[in-house]
């Protein structure tokens, strides 16, 4: 969060997005930690209940919230409903009971609880309609730079690698300056055009159904 924070006084008119990716990766993660994998792998019916969370990424951010309930008001199991309880805070929000004022003033109103993270933070639907990547191409570049060299690399060796790779990213800096932009793989390609015929067809009617069919392409 304090990244977060930090990034959006320094950079206040550039809008931030999570990578999709890593929002996959954390409920991943509490699946695991909460034994839920044996389950995931066996019972298809909870493995979908436990997927279906991610596609809301994909989702129009205004329709997230209605998505996100409607699938949780589906949980019976305690442990899948700690799982949902769980990304709710971090991810969607809820609605919530506050009692206010003092004496024979008080009273109970309703008041929706913010999310760790905001639906305009992590929900990619605007990107993918704009045909922009989901995920975090800096990391990417990490892993592939990283690929590239030995373990504990000699300091002579480790900055030749940094000379080279600056010289490539000057050359892809001027391709794309002159309008030669390097073309994504051809199985990333199918995958947006996928998501994209899903979400054509899309309304806040049809959202279950939506959110199905997403899940069965990831």
């Amino acid at each position: 969060m304090a990244f977060l924070n930090a990034s959006s006084v320094v950079f206040d008119k550039v809008p931030l997005f999570g990578c999709y990716f890593h929002f996959k990766q954390n409920m991943w993660r509490k699946i695991l930690e909460l034994g839920l994998k044996p389950i995931y792998t066996e019972n298809e019916e909870v493995r979908n209940l436990l997927k279906l969370p991610q596609a809301l990424a994909l989702i129009p951010a205004n329709d997230v919230l209605h998505g996100f309930n409607l699938i949780k008001s589906k949980v019976t199991d305690s442990k899948i409903l700690e799982f949902y309880e769980y990304i709710e805070d971090i991810y969607f929000g809820k609605n919530m009971i506050e009692k206010v004022g003092r004496g024979r003033g008080r009273k109970e109103v309703l008041v929706f609880k913010e999310p760790l993270f905001s639906v305009s933070l992590w929900n990619v639907n605007s990107r993918v309609v704009d045909c922009l990547p989901r995920t975090n191409f800096v990391e990417s570049w990490h892993n592939a730079f990283s690929n590239k060299l030995i373990k504990h690399p000699l300091v002579c060796s480790l900055v030749d690698s940094f000379i080279k790779e600056q010289k490539k990213a000057d050359s892809d800096l001027i391709k794309i300056k002159t309008g030669l932009v390097n073309k994504r793989r051809p199985k990333y390609r199918l995958l947006d055009n996928r998501i994209k015929v899903i979400l054509s067809n899309y309304s806040i009617n049809n959202i279950e159904e939506t959110m199905k069919n997403l899940c069965l392409i990831f």
